[in-house]
């Protein structure tokens, strides 16, 4: 179980990586993902590929024929049991939606395609994680963070997969 003084030290670290994360979001967003746009979605699968293997997660790339691609990182834990963290990289917004919506941020307001749904969900599972790999080793559970490239469009092939990897122990 988490003390005090840990969850107090998570926090320091998130606030000590808050511009690291907006850059990282400002990165995704900056991204075309459309579910439609395969190359778009993979280029989003690559950045947190590299984010999370900088920061010594294994991943695991998962090609698909007609959708972008999963990207599952691990982080091994020292406590038996496994958490799942889901999230997708696709958004609801056409290829090209960038040229006139890009990135922007006015205080504390931040607009862009997906900025809310879901890319700042994607920066927050990877700091999330990356925070509890770092202060809390010995409390760890085994994470695995999925991300799917189809959830705008009904999940058609992410489905099975979220399934097998929610049951897998």
């Amino acid at each position: 179980m988490m003390n005090n003084k840990l969850i107090d030290n998570i926090c320091l670290y998130l606030r000590e990586k808050k511009e690291e994360s907006l850059e990282l979001l400002q990165r995704l967003v900056n991204i075309d993902s459309y579910s439609h746009d395969k190359d778009g979605v993979k280029e989003v699968t690559l950045l947190l590929q590299r984010k999370l293997e900088e920061e010594g997660i294994e991943c695991e790339i998962r090609e698909n024929e007609h959708y972008g691609t999963h990207l599952i990182g691990r982080i091994k834990g020292n406590k038996k049991g496994r958490v799942l963290m889901v999230g997708h990289q696709d958004t609801a917004h056409p290829t090209g939606t960038l040229q006139n919506f890009p990135f922007t941020k006015d205080g504390n307001l931040l607009r862009g395609p997906g900025v809310s749904d879901m890319k700042s969900g994607l920066v927050f599972m990877v700091y999330s994680a990356l925070a509890l790999k770092k202060l809390a080793p010995e409390e760890l559970y085994d994470i695995e963070l999925l991300f799917t490239p189809d959830e705008e469009i009904g999940s058609p092939i992410s489905k099975e997969l979220i399934k097998e990897r929610a049951r897998e122990q």
